[in-house]
């Protein structure tokens, strides 16, 4: 009895050691599969981060393109203004090509600090630079300082002022002038701001000066001559008198002989 039942244990521990050895092994194939899913689900994760970073690549990417864009239509705009700004300042024309003082603004614009002098009394075609506010203004009310004007003496020194024909040198088309130097004009009438340019009022209100000495000169020329022929006409009747008294005394003495 006693080597049955120490037999009977024996096989009952035999089959616990093998149950237990299977539970064992089943909860290390259980394992194995924790470490795999594990392993998977790190490969997971890695994908994860892997699209996460994709994304963030693409992101930055689409930024990146985004930006590049937005300064390409920057610098496309930047290229229009300068293209506008060429333009304009060829269109404007540089300051090389303006008019100066005293050239012809018919068929240039005048340069900075200069205006075109055009209108009364200035004829048509004949239009010119000049500083700005110098150009021809007769209103009384903007002019000052007043003088009489002696325009006899005007004239004489008119009459004394040389007098040519010439042709500018610029001028290719070789145009004939005439009429004094600015130098001469200024020595003689001491008008204008400087002695190379002939101001158009200046000018004019000297030559306006010399025809109304002239229009008084004649005036006392027509009185005078008045005179003349009232004093000849006198003479006259006073000859036809003395004439008819000769012609009476010759008579008289014909009669007597």
């Amino acid at each position: 009895m006693r080597h049955a039942t120490m037999w009977l244990v024996s096989i009952l521990c035999a089959g616990l050691l093998a149950f237990g050895c299977s539970s064992d092994s089943k909860k290390g194939g259980s394992g194995g599969d924790t470490d795999t899913d594990t392993d998977t689900d790190a490969d997971t994760d890695a994908d994860t981060d892997t699209d996460a970073d994709t994304d963030s690549d693409t992101g930055t990417d689409t930024e990146s393109g985004t930006d590049t864009g937005t300064h390409g239509d920057t610098e496309s705009d930047t290229g229009t203004e300068s293209d506008t700004d060429s333009g304009s300042e060829s269109d404007t024309g540089s300051d090389s090509d303006c008019a100066e003082d005293g050239d012809s603004c018919t068929t240039a614009i005048c340069c900075p600090g200069l205006e075109c002098c055009s209108g009364m009394p200035i004829p048509p075609g004949d239009e010119y630079c000049a500083p700005e506010g110098s150009c021809p203004v007769s209103d009384k009310n903007l002019k000052e300082s007043f003088s009489e004007v002696d325009v006899d003496d005007v004239l004489e020194r008119v009459a004394a002022l040389e007098l040519s024909e010439w042709s500018y040198i610029a001028d290719e088309s070789s145009a004939r002038h005439m009429g004094p130097m600015a130098q001469d004009f200024h020595a003689a009438f001491g008008l204008g701001a400087d002695g190379r340019h002939i101001h158009t009022l200046d000018g004019s209100g000297v030559a306006l000066a010399s025809i109304q000495a002239l229009y008084r000169q004649l005036l006392d020329l027509e009185v005078e001559n008045d005179e003349l022929r009232r004093e000849n006409d006198a003479m006259r009747a006073e000859l036809r008198c003395l004439a008819e008294r000769a012609a009476a005394i010759e008579q008289t003495l014909a009669d007597q002989r």
